[in-house]
Parts: C-alpha cells; structure tokens; sequence
C-alpha cells in the first residue's frame, strides 16, 4: 500500500484544552503507530460561534499511513467519539476534541461527509500558521499557491502562538 503524508488540523475550546490536545495526539500516535510531527500550539478567537464560546487551542499534525482516507477518517470519528464529542453535532458548537483531514498526500476526495483537502482551510489563519511550521513549502493539491501565499491572503484574526 502507498505511504502518504497526512496533516490533521486539532481545535478543542472545552475544558482543560492543552490536555485534550495532547491526548487526542496521544491517540493518534498509537492509531497510525508512527511519530507525529506537531505544530505549537496557537489560541484564537472562535471562528462563526457565539461570543461566549470561549478561546480555541489549535495544532496541526503531520503522519505518514497506508491506511485509506476513508479508514484514517472513521478512525478519527472514533477518537473525537472516546474524547466526549457526539458523532452528530451542530455545525460551530463548542467541542472537546476536532480532528480534520486538512490534506492527503496529493489526493482530492469529494465524497459525502468527506472533502479533502478540508474545503475552508485556506481561510483559516488558525489552520495555516501551525501548518505553515511544518511545510511552509507544501505543494497543495489543485493550488498554485504556497501554505504562506494563504496565510497573507486569509481573513485576520485574533491568534497567538502559545510557548
């Protein structure tokens, strides 16, 4: 089977934030059995919420699996599930855990509950600045542009890298 390498984009705005996010990195390592290579971790405003939603943590992963989009996709359904999130939620609600396939090698995948490349994260600076730390250069699949070509072209935000 073909090793690609994946990105996973990780948001959580519940709870003690820091801890969901390495746990859910914790999982992820032990699902894919390899090292990850993770982003810092950046606090933003909450995107399209409601005001009292709370600030977001964010990171992003990089992997290499054989696995299928589709069986990399159910198997982080599972652990958003083990950490607390219902499989069936309202879109912008405050979440424990969020884990998107932002990118799959050069695949692009339109199937139902399924797009890859993640079809809003070239708007999103709390996506593309962790990316941008791990493949500033990354050729995106269908993009003439480079990950910092979207971080100058995104929407502003308020967001930090945390230490």
């Amino acid at each position: 089977m073909m090793q690609n390498d994946v990105y996973i984009a990780l948001g959580s705005n519940l709870g003690d934030r820091r801890d969901n996010l390495n746990q859910a990195i914790e999982k992820m390592t032990d699902l894919l059995h390899c090292r990850l290579d993770r982003s810092s971790f950046w606090q933003s405003q909450p995107d399209g919420m409601a005001d009292d939603a709370g600030l977001f943590m964010n990171a992003v992963v990089r992997a290499t699996t054989d696995m299928s989009v589709r069986n990399l996709f159910g198997r982080l359904q599972k652990i958003e599930e083990q950490m607390g999130r219902p499989r069936i939620h309202q879109k912008n609600i405050s979440r424990i855990i969020d884990l998107d396939i932002i990118l799959f090698g050069t695949d692009q995948v339109k199937e139902p509950g399924l797009v890859v490349p993640h079809p809003r994260f070239h708007e999103r600076l709390f996506v593309l600045l962790p990316l941008s730390e791990l493949a500033a250069d990354l050729n995106l699949p269908g993009c003439s542009l480079s990950v910092d070509d979207l971080i100058a072209a995104a929407p502003a935000i308020d967001i930090s890298r945390l230490s």
